[in-house]
């Protein structure tokens, strides 16, 4: 009978599991011994790391992912939304932009009103007019029109309300925004909001600090979030609107994350002026870059028609008269110069160091006769 071969019974790898144990058991000792690490961060987006302390005494809100908010136009509080192609009277100044966006909301429940800080340096001129302002806002509410309340105080709003609540700077109501999709879909606004003609206010500032305030009588709707850098306090007053009472403080989670608000403004140092009651109301707009002695300044008509003539008055003091049935609002019989042409609309020169503290300007179109056509708002340089 034949031999045949005897099968190998293949030999466990001991040595190998010796390894493996080894290495486990070290691994063990480390782990248990080892330092204890940080807690990591946790990351909303990619780049965008979540903070993890609550403000003192308060809690983190929960932040809602937002679509890119789509531009309305122009909104005015006493008209509502102007015509496309409308000329835009806000400006020149946009001392606090609305940029880097975090595609991140939050709801303030009806009832309550956010108050959150802005701070605009503290070598910002005075004083500051405010002649309009940009907001962006989410909702989820399936309705298809609601109101919003902007609101602005002077000064810090950490922890606590503004010193100023009670009486605040300003307040606005805007009536007709849209608001979410008609079965609930989340959807982002912004508008440029013009109070020029009037509604413009001074804004005052606590060592270059600000606040304002978001409220709205819709459901699931509230302010889209943006980043305004490391040194910003991410946080909100949450104010009681009925008794005028702080409720809580809200953190926003994202470091530097605040309420989505850009100001606009006159050049700083320089008040705009309208006419009395009952009077003509100016149908140009005049504009200013900021006006200091000794230094290169301009004035613009804006949508000036290169083919007019145009003028500017410039006086020692104010004015409330009327020549060819349209207001004055510079003092004539104080003029500093003859009146000052203003080609296209424009004017261009170095203030002298001669001048008194203050001016008052005023433009206005005249015909080939001298007769008066139409005229500007005045504005009032005030000089450090």
């Amino acid at each position: 009978m034949a031999d045949h071969p005897q099968a190998r019974v293949p030999r466990f790898p001991w040595t190998r599991l010796g390894l493996f144990l080894i290495a486990v058991a070290v691994f063990l000792i480390w782990k248990a011994t080892r330092p204890t690490e940080p807690e990591p961060l946790v990351f909303i987006e990619p780049g965008i790391p979540r903070s993890i302390p609550a403000p003192p005494g308060g809690r983190l809100v929960n932040l809602l992912s937002a679509p890119a908010p789509s531009h309305l136009g122009i909104y005015r509080p006493d008209v509502g939304f102007l015509s496309q192609g409308s000329p835009v009277r806000i400006g020149p100044e946009t001392p606090l932009e609305l940029t880097d966006a975090i595609a991140r909301w939050a709801s303030v429940d009806i009832g309550t009103e956010w108050i959150g800080q802005e701070g605009l340096g503290t070598d910002l001129p005075k004083p500051l007019q405010v002649d309009g302002f940009d907001i962006a806002w989410c909702s989820s509410a399936p309705i298809s029109a609601g109101t919003v309340y902007i609101s602005f105080y002077a000064g810090h709003a950490l922890g606590s309300p503004p010193i100023g609540y009670a009486t605040p700077l300003a307040q606005f109501i805007l009536k007709d925004l849209p608001m979410g999709g008609p079965n609930g879909e989340t959807r982002a606004w912004r508008v440029s909001v013009d109070l020029s003609g009037g509604s413009e206010f001074l804004l005052e500032t606590t060592d270059g600090f600000f606040s304002w305030g978001f409220s709205t009588e819709a459901q699931n709707t509230g302010p889209y979030l943006l980043d305004r850098g490391e040194g910003h306090s991410p946080q909100v007053v949450v104010m009681d609107t009925s008794s005028s009472t702080k409720r809580e403080v809200l953190g926003l989670q994202i470091p530097g994350a605040a309420m989505a608000l850009a100001l606009h403004a006159e050049a700083p140092g320089t008040l705009r002026i309208y006419p009395s009651e009952g009077l003509p109301y100016p149908t140009l707009k005049l504009v200013a870059s900021p006006v200091q002695k000794s230094a290169q300044a301009w004035w613009r008509i804006l949508g000036a028609d290169p083919e007019k003539h145009y003028f500017l008055w410039v006086s020692h003091g104010p004015g409330e008269g009327e020549m060819d049935g349209f207001p004055v609002l510079v003092d004539t019989d104080s003029l500093l110069y003859n009146p000052v042409p203003m080609p296209q609309g424009k004017l261009a020169l170095v203030v002298p160091t001669t001048i008194q503290d203050s001016v008052w300007v005023q433009a206005a179109e005249a015909d080939s006769n001298g007769n008066i056509n139409a005229v500007s708002n005045g504005l009032h340089h005030k000089f450090d």
